[in-house]
Parts: structure tokens; sequence; C-alpha cells
């Protein structure tokens, strides 16, 4: 007697576990590394039960992956490796499934079918995040240019807004008999917005109509003299 795999068809064999007892995700991830290597490195031990039909005596957990597979991909997955218990094997396969698997054929652990899994799927995960890490770092990159632009525009715009009030000559109120005279503004150093700025603020007479720094000089002086 040589003991040999035999390809059988996922739809034709059944098991007496629930499929609820084993985790989808796993069940997934051995389903795709089943349909990637076309085949599977644990075949299932089965009985068959009629012409054509089987059920599962060993490898519920690989039974319900090749499901999955099937289910994935129905023409890659359609056939499962497996070894078939006839009469003048039973009694030896049985013997190498208690010793070899070293799990009870009638309920297996899900904890001894899964942990390699667990490992892999770890492993799978952790690649998976390595390669999108330079992704990230650009975003983020990308992610504080945008705030630190914004940040300059209002720090820029505030500085124009508070600018001419900065700038404008402090105002100082005499008291009546008071005859400390104003010290004159040096409107030699001022710019042009700040000239129009106490123009206004003053009513000046025309300075809607001046366009340079020289004229609303001129004018300013003028004014302050006629209030001495």
């Amino acid at each position: 007697m040589k003991l040999s795999t035999s390809l059988v068809g996922v739809k034709k064999i059944n098991s007496n576990v629930p499929r609820s007892e084993f985790s989808e995700d796993e069940l997934n991830l051995t389903a795709e590394l089943i349909l990637k290597a076309e085949g599977i490195i644990n075949p299932l031990v089965i009985r068959r039960t009629s012409l054509e039909s089987y059920e599962v005596v060993n490898g519920h957990f690989e039974y319900y992956a090749a499901v999955k597979a099937r289910e994935i991909d129905p023409r890659k997955g359609e056939m499962i490796g497996a070894f078939i218990i006839e009469s003048e094997n039973e009694e030896v396969l049985m013997d190498q499934i208690k010793v070899l698997r070293n799990r009870d054929f009638n309920n297996e652990s899900q904890v001894a079918d899964t942990q390699p899994l667990n490992t892999v799927e770890s492993s799978n995960k952790v690649i998976q995040f390595e390669s999108l890490l330079p992704e990230i770092e650009s975003l983020i990159d990308r992610k504080l240019q945008l705030i630190s632009s914004r940040i300059s525009e209002h720090i820029d715009e505030f500085v124009q807004k508070i600018e001419p009030l900065l700038n404008q000559p402090e105002k100082v109120e005499q008291k009546e008999g008071d005859k400390t005279p104003i010290e004159k503004p040096d409107y030699d150093i001022m710019k042009l917005s700040q000239l129009k700025s106490i123009a206004k603020e003053r009513n000046i007479e025309g300075r809607t109509k001046m366009t340079k720094k020289e004229q609303f000089i001129t004018a300013l002086n003028k004014a302050d003299a006629s209030r001495k």
C-alpha cells in the first residue's frame, strides 16, 4: 500500500465542525495563500460517505479555507489535496493523525490549527505598514507646509492691520492754561499711508486730490502753522 494524496472537488466534501468555530479573517488569509500556491501543504484527511461525497476526518480549518478559496476563485479553488481513508489504509492513517498531527481528529483545536497564521498575518501587517511609511511622511510634510503657509498669511494680514495704529503719532491732550507746546510730528519720516491717515483725521481740505507725499507734508505743515 502506497500512501498518496488525491485531488478532490471541494463541493463534494462536508465537515461536521461548524465554520463559526474559526476566524473568518484567518480563513480569508489562508484561502489567499492556497490560491497563490495553487494547493495546500497540509492535505485534508477525508472519509468517503458515498460514491460522490466525503466528510472531513482531520483538517477542518483547512477544509473551510479551501471552501473560502473556491468562493473567491471558483476555477483555481475547485479542487483540494486530500488523503482519502479507505478500508485498507484506515488504521495507518488514523495512527498517523494521532501521532503526527497530535490532535483529536473529531474535534480539532482552533488554536493548534491557526496559531502559525496569526504570526504570518502580523508579519504581513508590519510589512504593509512599513511600505506605507514614505507616503504617510510625505502627507504629513505637505500638511505642515500648508499650515505654515496659512499661519504666515495670517501674521502678514495682522501686521498690515495694526501697523498704521502703531505708527500714528501720540495725541497729547493740552489742558486749558497749559502752555506746553505740542510736539510737531516729523512728517518727513512718515509713509504716504500715514500722511493720508493724518490728513483724513484732521480733515485737510483738498486731500482727496493729493497723490504725492510732498503735497500732504505741505498741507499738514500749513495746518499746523494755522493752529499756533
